[in-house]
């Protein structure tokens, strides 16, 4: 996988999971919520950068949709093992 300005946001999307979880586990939303802001755009401006200056690799399906699932699976774990989660059914 050649290092390409959008893999290295990928990365840094992926070494995020572990903090935004931490700061849910510790009920700090507000680094928790700045977290999803920080994954969110980040996920776009890659997407964007990598098709504008068409820096796509052959892993680029793979490395985008892992740390996109491992952060939105965790921190839904987290969020329900926080004692927050007001839904009926869980």
């Amino acid at each position: 996988m050649p290092l390409t300005i959008p893999n290295l946001i990928t990365i840094l999307r992926f070494v995020l999971v572990p903090a935004v979880v931490l700061a849910m586990l510790n009920m700090r939303w507000d680094w928790a919520f700045a977290g999803f802001l920080v994954a969110g755009i980040s996920d776009g401006v890659d997407g964007f950068i990598a098709r504008r200056f068409n820096q796509h690799s052959n892993s680029a399906p793979i490395s985008i949709q892992w740390p996109t699932r491992c952060f939105w699976s965790r921190c839904s774990w987290s969020w329900a093992s926080s004692g927050n989660c007001r839904c009926g059914w869980w």
